[in-house]
């Protein structure tokens, strides 16, 4: 899924409210149409959106609440997703600089075979391992995320201490939300497009910081912070 199909998706709160029910179980119109406070027609237009996105799929409900008349149909979730985006900004202007939308995975659709004999215990040991696994991933990425915020700020402080020309600042900005690229190397041309400056100025401005002694050329005459 793009970015943009995720927050056209996610940007109805129509949508939102049927994604979070059917997260609960699979709903007919009717059930829906009992949570969400609209007509029908929205809330089946709105699911006709959703399934050509592949986010849900319907089909015949089980059991019908009437001998005649055609089979009702129920909605459930047919994938599922996880996004994590970080925020910068460039000139005091935030916008959203990394997005990832995790691979798409199928929800199984068939109930399991229940006549198979399981050990309850073993299941429940597994699932209370994966949420140890989980809780640790969390608490890891939570301290990463704080020692990036950390080396950000720090960032930002010299940016606002040291720097005083705005288009100095702008191009430390944009360094900051692409650290590869201050590392790495970058052009005075990827600068000019993602800033929408002019490149002769662009160039002045590089040169005044290789000037200050922060940033210089690498042996494929690209910039990188000192």
């Amino acid at each position: 899924m793009e970015d943009d199909e995720f927050f056209d998706m996610m940007g109805n709160e129509v949508r939102r409210k049927i994604i979070n029910f059917l997260a609960r179980g699979p709903k007919s119109i009717n059930e829906l149409n009992q949570f969400i406070d609209v007509s029908r027609q929205a809330i089946l237009k709105q699911l006709n959106e959703l399934e050509k996105l592949g986010i849900i799929q319907a089909r015949e409900a089980n059991e019908r609440p009437k001998k005649t008349g055609p089979a009702p149909y129920e909605y459930s979730l047919k994938k599922v997703f996880t996004v994590h985006y970080d925020i910068g900004s460039v000139g005091g202007n935030p916008y959203i600089v990394r997005m990832e939308i995790a691979p798409t995975a199928d929800i199984p659709q068939e109930h399991p075979d229940l006549s198979t004999v399981i050990s309850l215990k073993e299941e429940f040991e597994k699932i209370n391992q994966v949420n140890d696994d989980l809780e640790n991933l969390s608490t890891e990425y939570q301290e990463k995320y704080s020692q990036k915020i950390q080396s950000q700020r720090h960032i930002q402080e010299f940016i606002r201490d040291r720097i005083d020309a705005v288009e100095e600042q702008n191009v430390l900005q944009l360094l900051l939300v692409n650290p590869k690229k201050a590392v790495q190397g970058f052009s005075g041309e990827e600068i000019s497009d993602a800033l929408n400056m002019r490149k002769e100025f662009v160039d002045l401005v590089l040169e005044n910081l290789v000037r200050m002694g922060l940033l210089k050329k690498n042996d494929d005459e690209k910039y990188i912070v000192t």
